[in-house]
């Protein structure tokens, strides 16, 4: 069996098997997906917005995986509540944000952030810095921090965070993909 691109990118079976009517020629799949339709259905939903708006929202819940240097290091819990709107789509959050070993709820760090959030459609953008402890270096850190949260549902969202937690030493990003919910 050899497979070959047609000319709109789709790949096409050139297998010769006979059919029902004892007839031969090249059998074609036109239901093959393309190799980009993953990437071109992350760019539809990231640049498309949907009707699930953040207004009305007061606080979210989330929760993911934490990663540093391409290695999941921690299970994050992350708690945020809105509290000053300077206008009806931009404000003030206290964001915590618990890092898990994932084993027994063994405490990795807390850190504290106040941020600044922005609300276009159903994104949702913070900016903001903190301060924290880190259980295994027995110190306090400063933190600061980006995230992106995009709504999935009414009620849901999905997540994306990268930060840094300054130990008076060259650190390594962290980036924390994640799911939650609006309150």
């Amino acid at each position: 069996m050899f497979a070959a691109a047609g000319a709109d990118g789709q790949s096409t079976n050139t297998n010769t098997n006979t059919n029902t009517n004892n007839n031969t020629g090249p059998v074609t799949n036109s239901n093959t997906p393309s190799i980009t339709a993953p990437l071109a259905t992350a760019e539809y939903w990231l640049t498309h917005f949907s009707t699930n708006t953040w207004s009305g929202t007061h606080g979210w819940i989330q929760t993911g995986a934490a990663y540093e240097n391409q290695l999941q290091f921690a299970d994050a819990v992350e708690v945020g509540f809105k509290v000053y709107s300077a206008s009806t789509n931009s404000g003030l959050a206290l964001d915590d944000q618990l890092l898990t070993a994932g084993i027994a709820g063994t405490i990795v760090s807390d850190e504290l952030d106040v941020a600044w959030y922005y609300d276009v459609h159903d994104l949702q953008l913070l900016a903001g810095a903190g301060g924290g402890y880190d259980r295994s270096s027995e110190r306090v850190f400063p933190g600061f921090f980006a995230e992106g949260q995009k709504k999935t549902s009414a009620n849901t969202h999905l997540y994306l965070r990268a930060g840094m937690q300054y130990e008076g030493k060259k650190t390594p990003g962290m980036v924390i993909l994640g799911f939650g919910g609006e309150f």
